[in-house]
C-alpha cells in the first residue's frame, strides 16, 4: 500500500474502536513514553558515548561526560570496607554488570556501641554496618545501574544528596544488614525494575533523615517486575527482634515520594518491626498485580495481625490494614496477600505453589530469574 491508503486504513480502524477502547490504547502508549525503562532489555552500554573498563583495585568512578559507561561485566570487589564503590560527577551515565561481596555478614553490628552488640560486649574486631553500602551513586545527572550484584553490607544502592534519578535494572541485592535501596534525602526519581532483593532488613528506605528538609512533590518510587523477600538480620538496631519490611514511608506530606508499583512479589519472612508492608495512601499513582506473601507468624508479637494494626502517624493517617484496604479500593488488583498456614515451615511455603504467582512458588519465581541469565 501507498503511505496515503495505509493513513486511511488506520483512520478507519482507530474511528471502529469505542471511545474507552481507544482512550485506553492512548492511555497506555502515553505511559510507555513516560515510563520506557521497564519496556526494555537493552543495556545502557548500546548507548556509550565513552567507555571505561572497571577494575578490582579501583573503587572510584567519575561521570564527567554524558553517556559514559563504566563496564564491571566478571569484575569483582571483595571485603571493601565502608561504601565500597563511589559513582560521582554531573553528567548521566551507565553502570553495568560488576559483583561486589562485602565483610558485613552475621557477625557485624549496627554499630560498635554496647546497645547494639550482643553479650558480654561488642566483638574485636568490630564491624559496623549502619554507613555501609555496596554501591554510592553520587552523580547529579542520575544513572543507570544494571546486572550488579551485591551481599554482605549495611545498605545495597545508598544515594547521597547530590544523587540525580536513578533506573536499577536487573540487580541482584541479596544478604544486607538495612535496606536494600535507600534515599535519605527525596530529591529525584527512583525507578527499579526486573530485580531480586533476596534476604534484606528493609527493602526501600524511602523517608528521609532526620536532618533533610527537602520538598519530595512529585518524585517518584517506581517498581516493576521485581522479586523482593525481607528478613531480620542477625544482629539489627538495639538488638530488637524483626525485619523493617518493605518501605519507611514520612510523616511528613511533604516529604512523602508518590508510587508506581506493578507485578512485585514481595516476601516478608518472620516477624515484623517497623516498616511498612504496603506503599503510604493517597500517594500512589499506579498499582496492579502485587502479592505478598507473609512468611510470619499470624499473631503475637511482629506477627500479621499486629502488623496490619500497626498505626505509627505515617502522611495517610492510616493502619497498614486500613492502608491495604485503600489501595484495593482505588486500584483493584493492587495486592493479593496470602499467608503462611501455621502448620508450614517458611521453606515450606516459599516452596509451595500459589495461585496468585499463577501456580508457582516463590523458590520458582527466584530459580526463573536467575535462569534469565541473571546472577
Amino acid at each position: 500500500m501507498r503511505g496515503r491508503e495505509v493513513s486511511r486504513l488506520r483512520s478507519r480502524r482507530l474511528s471502529s474502536l469505542s471511545p474507552f477502547v481507544l482512550l485506553a490504547t492512548l492511555a497506555c502508549a502515553a505511559l510507555v513514553a513516560r515510563h520506557p525503562g521497564h519496556a526494555s532489555e537493552a543495556s545502557c552500554r548500546e548507548a556509550a558515548a565513552t567507555r571505561e573498563r572497571a577494575a578490582p583495585s579501583r573503587t572510584d568512578y567519575v561521570f564527567a561526560s554524558p553517556d559514559h559507561v563504566v563496564d564491571a561485566a566478571g569484575v569483582t570487589w571483595r571485603g571493601v570496607d565502608g561504601h565500597a564503590l563511589k559513582l560521582t560527577g554531573s553528567a548521566r551515565g551507565c553502570w553495568h554488570g560488576g559483583s561486589v561481596e562485602g565483610p558485613y555478614d552475621d557477625r557485624a553490628v549496627y554499630e560498635c556501641e554496647p546497645a547494639h552488640c550482643p553479650e558480654p560486649g561488642c566483638p574485636t574486631p568490630c564491624l559496623a554496618y549502619h554507613t555501609t553500602a555496596c554501591l554510592s551513586p553520587r552523580s547529579a545527572g542520575g544513572m543507570v545501574i544494571e546486572d550488579l550484584a551485591c551481599a554482605h553490607y549495611g545498605d545495597g544502592i545508598s544515594r547521597e544528596r547530590t544523587s540525580g534519578d536513578l533506573v536499577i535494572r536487573r540487580v541482584h541485592l541479596r544478604d544486607l544488614n538495612d535496606d536494600a535501596i535507600e534515599d535519605d534525602y527525596g530529591l529525584s526519581n527512583t525507578r527499579v525494575f526486573d530485580s531480586l532483593l533476596d534476604g534484606v532488613h528493609g527493602a526501600f528506605g524511602d523517608r528521609q533523615r532526620s536532618s533533610a528538609d527537602n520538598d519530595a512533590t512529585g518524585t517518584e518510587w517506581e517498581v516493576r517486575r521485581s522479586l523482593v523477600r525481607a528478613r531480620a538480620n542477625a544482629l539489627p538496631y538495639k538488638r530488637r527482634p524483626g525485619h523493617g519490611a518493605f518501605w519507611k514511608g514520612d510523616r511528613d506530606p511533604r516529604h512523602q515520594h508518590r508510587y508506581r508499583l506493578t507485578d512485585n512479589v514481595f516476601v516478608a519472612e518472620g516477624r515484623k518491626r517497623g516498616g511498612l508492608l504496603f506503599p503510604v495512601a493517597g500517594f500512589v499513582d499506579e498499582c496492579s498485580g502485587n502479592v505478598l506473601l507473609w512468611a510470619g507468624p499470624l499473631e503475637g508479637p511482629g506477627g500479621l495481625a499486629e502488623a496490619l494494626a500497626d498505626a505509627s502517624g505515617f502522611a495517610d493517617g492510616l493502619t497498614d490494614g486500613e492502608r491495604l484496604a485503600a489501595l484495593n479500593a482505588a486500584f483493584p488488583g493492587c495486592f493479593r496477600v496470602v499467608r503462611k498456614p501455621a502448620r508450614q515451615s517458611v521453606a515450606e511455603f516459599l516452596a509451595a505453589p500459589h495461585a496468585a504467582l499463577g501456580g508457582k512458588s516463590w523458590q520458582q519465581l527466584v530459580a526463573a530469574w536467575r535462569a534469565r541469565g541473571r546472577r
